[in-house]
């Protein structure tokens, strides 16, 4: 009969045991205006919540050891805060030789020129809404260019 007893035991308890609220979602992030009119809350929000972990993932994707530590520095560089986030800024300037990237000589670079070219910029565009043009979204975002760097 004892073995009985433990099981019931157990049954008496769990009722009255406390539950544990399950963790609340964070409510769907949701653009307030197109990201030219944003203010400064409003871009942070945007970029912590949206543009971050988007990229993070497309780049982490691409290469998880080279960006396991992406976050805002990866693009804005380490003094981000500084610079009041602004770009082009920490990233490799580009150069006459990166242009067009189906000519880049180098493999490796080609590759992740075409990858940036066809993936992480339409991405870029996408979020925020822009046209992928030199006046819209372009590597010139994030790169400076150096007209003064050999190809």
């Amino acid at each position: 009969m004892r073995p009985l007893l433990l099981p019931a035991l157990c049954l008496l308890v769990l009722p009255g045991c406390p539950s544990v609220a399950p963790v609340p979602e964070p409510d769907p992030y949701v653009q307030p205006a197109p990201w030219v009119e944003l203010d400064l809350d409003e871009a942070t929000e945007f970029m912590t919540r949206l543009f971050s972990p988007t990229m993070r993932s497309l780049f982490v994707d691409q290469d998880a050891e080279a960006y396991r530590d992406f976050a805002c520095v990866t693009c804005h560089g380490p003094d981000a805060a500084d610079v009041f986030y602004e770009m082009p800024a920490a990233v490799a300037p580009l150069t006459f030789g990166d242009l067009p990237v189906e000519d880049i000589e180098d493999p490796e670079r080609r590759q992740t020129a075409l990858w940036m070219d066809e993936v992480v910029l339409p991405e870029m565009g996408r979020l925020f809404e822009q046209e992928l043009t030199l006046d819209g979204a372009s590597c010139l975002d994030c790169h400076p260019f150096d007209s003064s760097l050999p190809d």
